[in-house]
């Protein structure tokens, strides 16, 4: 998987964030992809990451987690949508 998140940290406690800076509405899905890549790439463990996404112009930001089942969800849905495309 690829993905190119706005911002990847680790802190000193070894709990990763990863960031999505928007100026749009929230995707819990794009979140999730970028938890995925955290989870295949960097091999953290889903109890020590946290998806955040910061409105640019607001200033607000949330955040979020993900079980392993949620990420094996998506991975599920990203493959399903894979195989569709491949269709055409």
């Amino acid at each position: 998987m690829h993905a190119v998140p706005d911002l990847l940290y680790r802190l000193g406690d070894d709990t990763w964030t990863v960031t999505d800076w928007t100026s749009g509405r929230e995707s819990r899905d794009q979140l999730a992809v970028y938890a995925l890549y955290l989870r295949d790439r960097h091999n953290v463990e889903s109890s020590n990451m946290r998806a955040r996404i910061e409105w640019l112009e607001s200033g607000n930001a949330a955040d979020h987690t993900f079980s392993d089942g949620d990420l094996d969800a998506s991975r599920s849905q990203i493959l399903d949508s894979m195989a569709l495309m491949q269709q055409y």
